[in-house]
């Protein structure tokens, strides 16, 4: 149950909401645009809440905001437009608690050449360093900072994330949304864990993890275009 909320405007590289009151129990972070946000749960580990492109996202979460202040900070190199919300209450049963969305996030910028008029593929291999605590990989998402006209996407769009076993797994690959995160339909996939809407998965963690991503693409545009991706992998 929802009672309030306090809202808090893109500005350098972080900064704090204040709450009306000490102790209040925080239900939910909002984002508008493309945009993470970052919330210490201990030294060495964040928690991570990922924007939804044009759109907005709503995550359920759950923890007491002692002195009444909610610290952050912000990754978003596509402009600065975007606005975090955090909405407070009684959190419903189920809710996740922070710890839930401890992340790593990186930034993959795909460059497209210019004056592309057939279908061309590129590959982009970001390493994702994780803290020598954790020991699964249990859930990813990913959103499109903005595309620019003249470009259009077809084809192979995916992550790919090799397993110890020696296969691999792809996760799919969403121009101009993001993959769950409550983004109202976009992608729908089961919650984990309870009702996170995170895209759910149990990898075995490895200290540094490579993933690659894979997009096929034209560009109408007489000069060369990146774009950004950012992907979050989850963990415990």
């Amino acid at each position: 149950m929802i009672y309030g909320s306090e809202v808090a405007a893109i500005s350098g590289t972080g900064g704090s909401v204040e709450l009306p009151r000490k102790g209040l129990e925080v239900v939910g972070i909002g984002i508008v645009g493309t945009a993470y946000a970052e919330i210490q749960i201990s030294p060495g580990r964040k928690a991570v809440f990922l924007g939804g492109g044009s759109g907005y996202t709503f995550t359920p979460v759950k923890f007491v905001a002692e002195n009444g202040v909610v610290d952050f900070s912000w990754g978003n190199t596509g402009g600065s437009n975007s606005t975090l919300f955090v909405f407070y209450g009684k959190a419903d049963a189920g809710t996740p608690p922070l710890a839930a969305y401890s992340g790593v996030v990186e930034q993959f910028g795909f460059t497209f050449a210019a004056s592309v008029t057939s279908y061309t593929e590129v590959s982009v291999e970001v390493n994702f360093p994780f803290p020598s605590a954790a020991t699964e990989i249990t859930g990813a998402e990913v959103a499109f900072l903005p595309t620019p006209s003249g470009i259009v996407y077809q084809g192979p769009l995916y992550f790919d994330i090799p397993l110890s076993s020696g296969a691999d797994l792809y996760i799919p690959l969403i121009p101009n949304g993001a993959l769950s995160n409550n983004t109202y339909g976009v992608v729908g996939v089961p919650d984990y864990p309870n009702n996170t809407g995170v895209f759910p998965l149990s990898i075995p963690v490895t200290s540094n993890v490579p993933v690659t991503g894979v997009v096929s693409y034209t560009n109408s545009n007489t000069s060369a275009v990146t774009v950004g991706v950012y992907v979050v992998l989850y963990y415990r």
